[in-house]
């Protein structure tokens, strides 16, 4: 099933964009794999909420980097106080980078927003014209509308088939 992460809706039919599976989504499947939970849906941003989640997901790097800092700057503090002791203990060394590690995790817990698609992708960073909602900015005719499944048949005694048809232009 096809569902929004922001309304919880089916975006079966409907304008969205794809959400990447990154570690952090495939860590909670694993964890709702474990508990049998898992309902292996696929995650969209349904078009009404797109510029809502856009926000978020701003809020949540704008939130990481500020973390990431903080978490470097302890590190470092903890490590040069160490140096500056004269002495040298690899306990302290280790808990100050788990430390750091806490701290960012604090973030991602908290915090966290998937990308979409095309939000935070390569093209954004190599300067084309992308405008971070997975939605190229280029034309209006871009937009992916997630199209729900079809069965092909094949030839008498081989399985069916299911495919994806996305209707207009990808880029």
């Amino acid at each position: 099933m096809r569902v929004c992460i922001e309304c919880q809706q089916d975006v079966t039919g409907k304008k969205a964009a794809k959400v990447k599976d990154d570690h952090v989504i495939q860590f909670i499947r694993s964890i709702k794999r474990a508990v049998r939970l898992s309902k292996e849906n696929e995650l969209y941003v349904c078009e009404a909420d797109l510029e809502k989640h856009n926000k978020k997901r701003k809020s949540f790097e704008k939130t990481l980097l500020i973390f990431g800092v903080l978490a470097a700057v302890v590190v470092l503090l903890m490590v040069g106080s160490l140096l500056l002791s004269g002495k040298l203990n690899i306990t302290i060394l280790i808990y100050s980078i788990l430390m750091g590690v806490f701290i960012i995790l604090l973030a991602v817990l908290f915090k966290y927003a998937p990308a979409t698609e095309q939000y935070g992708s390569s093209d954004r960073r190599s300067g084309h014209n992308c405008t971070g909602n997975g939605i190229s900015s280029t034309s209006s005719k871009t937009e992916a509308r997630v199209a729900p499944q079809q069965t092909e048949q094949t030839a008498p005694g081989q399985e069916k088939k299911e495919r994806r048809i996305k209707t207009g232009k990808s880029k």
